[in-house]
């Protein structure tokens, strides 16, 4: 019931173009309230037992004891001291939830407020893409992913250290955000529309089996090489998903990727006409591209590729509110605005049927 009022709030939120400071915050208000009732969810029962374990920051050093600090999950260092931390002041593990989705939603708040956006409309997105699904259910992840967000100022301005120096943050709180560095490199350059489209069309020859390719291998090889700390837990979310039968391919998830695909570069093209393709929506543009291309060439390792995309999932976002907002006419706006709605809104039927 609230997941569906808010949603239809921002939903008529986003046909207003000018943004009132006030109201955004009050959403965001909501967002925190509503963070409380949906977080009790999915690995809740895991994260309180270890904070009811964990000893508080101060007995740890105090004793020198630092047993508390393991767990059978192996969690990393930095989710470790921030419920020790914790700790100290509170033995009520709804309070780590409240803080952390706080610091994801202010994160998200200082990320997209000066995108020359309409802010509710990337509010509808996030709150349908990455709140129901994400943030209030994989606490950790939420937290890397929303330091992540804050590190793309840095691949903007191409600061290496600084952005090095965010993905470390991140890592500290889940291990895959290690992969991000990879992006300093990649993420840069505005790719033609064959070289793209030649790499679409290979993985989807290889996403329907008729060109024979495995990333099992190459996997494996990279993360006997790593810190066994690292390497385990890594390989628990590359091959979780080895052994079991393989899942369907041509379900909603591809024919939804393949529309994106080509609407992506639509708008691209459309933007660079318009003198209006900055480099943060190149960035956008390559991170939402990434997300297609990790699904089709890397689709068997079913779980490694949704914790590496829910890092992009966002990003499309961006390029089509910018579309939609640099439609010449008012008619044009409103069936595009309309359309975005209606997509949310199927996606969120969805995903209330599936439990989100």
């Amino acid at each position: 019931m609230l997941i569906t009022v808010l949603f239809i709030l921002l939903a008529a939120l986003s046909f207003y173009r000018r943004d009132n400071g006030s109201t955004v915050k009050l959403v965001f208000l909501l967002l925190l309230i509503i963070s409380f009732f949906l977080s009790f969810r999915a690995d809740f029962d895991t994260y309180k037992a270890f904070f009811d374990h964990i000893d508080s920051l101060v007995t740890v050093l105090a004793s020198g004891n630092f047993k508390s600090f393991q767990s059978e999950e192996n969690f990393e260092i930095g989710y470790v001291l921030l419920n020790s931390f914790l700790k100290i002041f509170t033995d009520q593990v709804a309070v780590l939830y409240y803080i952390c989705n706080a610091f994801v939603l202010f994160v998200v708040y200082i990320f997209i407020k000066n995108k020359s956006l309409n802010i509710y409309k990337l509010l509808l997105t996030y709150f349908m893409f990455v709140f129901i699904s994400i943030q209030v259910t994989i606490l950790r992840q939420a937290i890397a992913i929303a330091i992540f967000y804050f590190s793309i100022r840095y691949l903007v301005k191409r600061e290496f250290w600084r952005y090095l120096l965010c993905i470390v943050a991140a890592s500290l709180f889940h291990r895959t955000a290690m992969f991000l560095l990879l992006l300093y490199f990649l993420v840069k350059r505005t790719y033609s529309t064959r070289f793209l489209l030649i790499l679409f069309f290979v993985g989807m020859l290889i996403f329907v089996q008729i060109i024979p390719f495995s990333a099992l291998g190459a996997f494996e090889s990279i993360t006997q090489y790593l810190l066994p700390s690292i390497g385990n837990k890594l390989a628990y979310y590359i091959f979780q998903n080895k052994n079991l039968e393989a899942p369907a391919r041509f379900t909603q998830g591809i024919f939804e990727n393949v529309g994106i695909f080509f609407l992506l570069l639509w708008i691209r093209r459309t933007l660079i006409k318009k003198e209006l393709y900055s480099a943060f929506m190149n960035i956008c543009f390559n991170l939402s591209l990434l997300y297609i291309f990790i699904y089709i060439y890397l689709f068997d390792l079913i779980t490694f590729t949704y914790r590496i995309n829910y890092y992009f999932i966002f990003f499309k976002f961006f390029l089509i509110v910018k579309f939609i907002e640099t439609m010449e006419s008012k008619e044009h706006r409103f069936i595009g605005n309309v359309t975005l709605i209606s997509y949310c809104a199927i996606m969120l039927t969805i995903r209330l049927i599936q439990g989100y």
